[in-house]
């Protein structure tokens, strides 16, 4: 009985570090092979060392004005007797700045639309894998550790994939995806365990 005890805790060990070691492998690829684009290579940190308090300085190098509301020169005035308009005894300036730069604006928005990409792209690999592992499963009959080991460790790779993009992905695009996935898990559970 112990014995029989031991070996499925060390097949449960092995099919645990199978799934890991997997979905590990498919990260580290993706980090050598497949480089994730750094903001800093869109938006250089030297560009905020200039003081930009101009509409025209901040647009200039790329950036988005937005002016402050309620900025305004205001007059205090002096009253007159007799007279229906006082005269300005004083124009004062307000000390709010008249607005603000965003200064990384346009380069921020092209590194978003470039990250995307790159997440689109990652996503498409680990479903890829996600899939193969899956489908691999089936044919690794002989051995039913392997075979689990690897439907998991491609549920996980799917789960992954889903995750590293579901934000950035359209609801439309969620849907069809999802609809994919569950036509193609329920096929194959249906072709390969029908008999079971």
């Amino acid at each position: 009985m112990e014995i029989t005890k031991l070996f499925s805790i060390k097949k449960f060990g092995m099919g645990l570090a199978i799934i890991i070691v997997f979905n590990l492998f498919i990260n580290y690829g993706i980090n050598t092979f497949y480089k994730s684009p750094e903001y800093n290579n869109f938006c250089n940190p030297e560009r905020l060392k200039q003081a930009l308090n101009m509409r025209e300085s901040c647009e200039a190098v790329g950036g988005l004005w937005t002016e402050n509301v309620g900025y305004e020169s205001k007059r205090l005035y002096a009253p007159v007797n007799g007279t229906e308009k006082p005269m300005p005894l004083v124009e004062i300036q307000s000390q709010e700045p008249k607005g603000w730069c965003d200064q990384d604006y346009t380069c921020r928005k092209n590194y978003e639309g470039e990250n995307n990409i790159y997440r689109r792209n990652v996503f498409i690999v680990w479903i890829i894998a996600g899939a193969l592992a899956i489908i691999g499963s089936f044919f690794v009959v002989a051995v039913s550790m392997l075979s689990t080991s690897f439907m998991f460790a491609g549920l996980l790779a799917l789960l992954i994939g889903t995750l590293e993009y579901w934000s950035a992905m359209q609801d439309y695009l969620r849907f069809i995806i999802l609809g994919i996935v569950l036509a193609f898990l329920v096929f194959t559970a249906y072709k390969k365990l029908k008999n079971d």
